[in-house]
């Protein structure tokens, strides 16, 4: 992670730190546990707690999981 970025959690309503990733920096393969956030030009991505994302080959941000 690049920063840390003041989030509120979405479950609790709590106030956490998440790592901030740049996508561009992140690569096939790479995976990323949420809370966190991914930036680029015009976007950010959010990564719930509890959920994970995953860089496809494309360079898709895909998102799994979810609390059970």
């Amino acid at each position: 992670a690049s920063s840390t970025r003041r989030m509120v959690e979405a479950i609790n309503g709590e106030i956490i730190d998440a790592p901030v990733y740049t996508r561009a920096s992140l690569v096939p393969g790479s995976v990323l546990s949420g809370p966190a956030a991914v930036v680029e030009d015009g976007t950010t991505t959010i990564v719930p707690t509890g959920f994970t994302a995953r860089i496809a080959h494309g360079g898709e941000i895909i998102i799994e999981g979810g609390l059970a």
